[in-house]
């Protein structure tokens, strides 16, 4: 089961979020999440990315399975992580994330 919530965005939404003068960065120190509006649970996001770039979707495994498989740090992020806020680089870059082609069509509309 995966439960976690993890945040997309692309690396131009990202690039394009930064303020620049001259071509040095202008904003204020702090912590900029540059991520998308919904986080979405990584049983929904994964198998739509592996399909989206032509990669088998990846097996289902039980927690106890990918533990022992895998560790404690990639079953927290598999089913606890929860998604980061962009509020900061919303407000403050003016940043306006776009909806990802690939994951929308798994996403349910509001």
């Amino acid at each position: 089961m995966c439960d976690g919530t993890q945040d997309e965005q692309t690396l131009q939404d990202a690039v394009n979020s930064v303020p620049t003068r001259g071509g040095a960065i202008t904003w204020a120190p702090g912590t900029y999440n540059v991520v998308d509006d919904d986080p979405t649970p990584q049983s929904l996001w994964l198998p739509a990315f592996a399909r989206a770039v032509g990669a088998p979707e990846p097996p289902q495994m039980t927690e106890e399975g990918a533990l022992e498989a895998f560790g404690p740090d990639t079953v927290y992020y598999a089913t606890r992580l929860r998604g980061a806020s962009n509020q900061n680089a919303k407000r403050e870059l003016n940043f306006r994330p776009r909806p990802l082609e690939w994951l929308s069509r798994v996403q349910p509309q509001p």
